[in-house]
């Protein structure tokens, strides 16, 4: 009767994108797992798995374009939720947020949600993405903290290895193993770049400006060249929110377009940026 009650209910087309009730969907789930006598972590990860499956029915290929594998994907998922956001349909809505650390073959999946009754319905559909979208065998493991408060949570996604044979390539990420940091390999000299892309701005990691586009220089280059050469001096970063601007928060919003205002007289000026 309740589940027929919640078919009836969400088949409406206009209210198809209303968030479900954690509390109802936890009394559901908790119902079906008693009847079906499985364990009800078990269950919501299968269930998040199913939920994958439906949308891969009907965003399939929308899906499919959001990263060749499962940390370009995850990496790219905040930026798209922020244009979802900006929706009519979806203006009371709070989704997940992502930040992926990876190393070879693992991912460590920072989550910052406050609904902590669903995470292992995440589990699954991460498991799905891994295994259906991108064709890789993943073990899926969250992190338990005592905190019951904390909306900060951690999974853990490694990639099943054959350790008979020697892996020479991450099989979940992108292997950046033959790329050069030696600047004179560069198949592009410094001066072409700089007029190629003349609003372009590299730093290092102590966010000191090592690099100006010829744009930038005519705008801020004689007080960069007069005083400090710190990033957040010059400019003030207007979104995505970024407080405080740290290396490790922008890394964070690696696939996010940022859109930055200079300082001090050049107040105002306006950039559209992408950090790489």
């Amino acid at each position: 009767m309740r589940m027929s009650l919640m078919e009836t209910e969400y088949q409406d087309p206009d209210r198809r994108h209303l968030p479900l009730d954690e509390s109802r969907l936890f009394e559901i789930t908790t119902k079906a797992a008693e009847h079906m006598n499985i364990d009800h972590d078990k269950f919501l990860h299968h269930l998040g798995v199913e939920y994958l499956k439906l949308c891969l029915s009907e965003y399939g290929r929308s899906i499919r374009m959001m990263g060749s594998n499962i940390v370009e994907f995850l990496s790219n998922l905040d930026g798209l939720q922020e244009q979802i956001c900006k929706s009519e349909k979806f203006l009371d809505q709070v989704p997940p947020s992502f930040r992926c650390e990876y190393d070879k073959n693992k991912v460590t999946l920072h989550f910052y949600m406050e609904r902590r009754n669903l995470l292992y319905f995440y589990s699954g559909i991460i498991s799905g993405l891994s295994e259906i979208v991108f064709l890789r065998d993943a073990k899926v493991e969250l992190l338990r903290t005592e905190n019951s408060l904390t909306t900060h949570h951690i999974f853990t996604i490694d990639a099943a290895v054959d350790s008979t044979k020697i892996q020479s390539q991450c099989r979940i990420c992108t292997s950046q193993d033959s790329l050069s940091n030696n600047p004179s390999d560069s198949k592009i000299g410094v001066s072409t770049f700089c007029k190629t892309f003349p609003y372009h701005i590299i730093f290092n990691r102590k966010l000191q400006i090592t690099q100006l586009g010829v744009g930038l220089m005519k705008t801020i280059g004689k007080e960069v060249l007069s005083g400090e050469f710190l990033f957040t001096k010059y400019f003030k970063v207007v979104q995505p929110k970024t407080d405080p601007v740290t290396l490790s928060a922008l890394l964070s919003r690696v696939n996010f377009c940022f859109t930055l205002e200079t300082k001090s007289c050049y107040r105002g000026s306006n950039v559209l940026s992408q950090v790489r």
